[in-house]
């Protein structure tokens, strides 16, 4: 991709799913995506094991709304995307039960109002069987100081998945693709002036834009603009996060479970969650093989075996035990297994967040910067969130004029009668 032009009308900092999204939205407009790696798709990921395949990051489009099934459908291909219902279960003791549908009553719960007293004010035995445990799991963080108000999000109605049969990494590869030139890689921003309008480059370059839109991680993003207040870099301090190992295993055999994800609270087991790809998509794995992905969540700057190299191969059979232990495997043989490290997984939503974020998004709005995805953001959103905002923010930039990619406004899918027709 060609260098573009030292000025531009809008610079987007990052190519994942938000940047590129947000891109696509924009078409032919007068903009350019930064990308520091050599590649897009920022947190999502593809890893291959021969034949098998594995998602680290994002598992699947939500279809949570016709806009983003048609914006999908458009970038990917209807012929190229499987549907279906994702189905959850949680172990317990040995055994899977079906995930409860969860509304969300809140009980009065005073001032400061944590996880653990939510969850037990509404939920009773729930809370002690699988909320709290997974909570802990997922947050690596004792209940009692997450911030409910955050942790809860708004239940939805049940809906079904869209995946693209290559993986997830696919849809990224295919924004990628239709933005050309408007996408530049191995362009790192090192620092971005807001008065000045500018942004320097890792080789010192620097480059002027009228709206810049951030997709990076928002701690990061501020250790990138001059002249930060204190207090400010102090907000910025105080976000909190975690790191998560996952262990990609190919098995010989079939599992037969029906479910895409098994929640795991029991805090004997390491990991918090396993997904199921083959139920996805019967193209992530050959015929008559299965896959497995655990995924081991730790504090923030926990280092364990899963970080030293030396010791990995220990950590990842310390995984298939106890994936072993579960009973899942039944009569499956371990051909291999693999170990990702992810350093930024979930955003920990402790009693810090809120008010960090306000002082945070006081000065950005200040200074004329706006943000775009869930660690830019430092809040939870799903890939569908990304893409119904980015579409929104085109829609500012273009003055109310929102350009969908080609041919999109012509669909009429009929959603629903699709997703049912097609369920697993």
């Amino acid at each position: 991709m060609s260098n573009a032009a030292k000025a531009v009308r809008t610079l987007i900092i990052g190519a994942g799913v938000a940047g590129l999204s947000l891109g696509c939205y924009l078409r032919d407009g007068d903009f350019l995506i930064l990308e520091k790696e050599e590649g897009a798709g920022g947190y999502l990921k593809q890893i291959c094991n021969g034949d098998f395949s594995f998602d680290i990051g994002v598992k699947c489009i939500h279809a949570s709304s016709s806009e983003v099934v048609h914006f999908v459908e458009e970038i990917v291909g209807e012929e190229n995307l499987d549907r279906g219902y994702a189905r959850s279960a949680y172990l317990n003791h040995g055994k899977l039960h079906a995930l409860p549908r969860l509304e969300h009553p809140v009980q009065p719960l005073g001032k400061r109002a944590d996880f653990r007293a939510y969850a037990f004010a509404n939920y009773g035995e729930l809370a002690e069987s699988y909320m709290i445990p997974y909570a802990e799991k997922t947050w690596t963080a004792p209940a009692s100081e997450i911030d409910y108000r955050a942790a809860v999000t708004k239940s939805k109605a049940p809906g079904g998945y869209l995946y693209p049969r290559g993986g997830m990494q696919e849809l990224t590869d295919r924004m990628a693709e239709r933005l050309g030139d408007h996408l530049r890689l191995h362009s790192k921003v090192t620092e971005v002036d807001p008065k000045a309008k500018t942004v320097k480059l890792a080789g010192g370059e620097i480059m002027c834009y009228q709206r810049l839109i951030s997709t990076v991680p928002l701690p990061q993003l501020i250790r990138m603009i001059a002249g930060v207040p204190a207090e400010v870099g102090s907000a910025a301090d105080k976000l909190n996060f975690n790191s998560m190992a996952t262990v990609a295993v190919a098995l010989e055999g079939c599992i037969g479970v029906e479910y895409h994800y098994v929640l795991v609270p029991e805090r004997r087991y390491s990991f918090r969650r396993l997904s199921f790809p083959r139920n996805f998509s019967p193209g992530l794995v050959p015929p008559g093989r299965d896959s497995i992905l655990a995924e081991v969540n730790l504090p923030r700057g926990e280092r364990n075996m899963a970080c030293d190299a030396e010791h990995r191969g220990d950590f990842i059979q310390a995984v298939l035990g106890q994936i072993a232990e579960t009973g899942l495997l039944r009569a499956c043989r371990v051909l291999g297994a693999n170990l990702t490290w992810v350093g930024l997984a979930h955003i920990v939503p402790d009693f810090c967040w809120r008010p960090s974020l306000d002082v945070l998004e006081g000065f950005l709005k200040s200074r004329g910067i706006r943000t775009l995805g869930r660690f830019a953001e430092w809040k939870y959103m799903n890939i569908d969130d990304t893409i119904l905002e980015a579409s929104a923010i085109s829609k500012d930039i273009l003055g109310g004029r929102r350009i969908r990619p080609a041919a999109m406004e012509a669909r009429t899918i009929q959603h629903k009668t699709d997703i049912a027709r097609d369920s697993l």
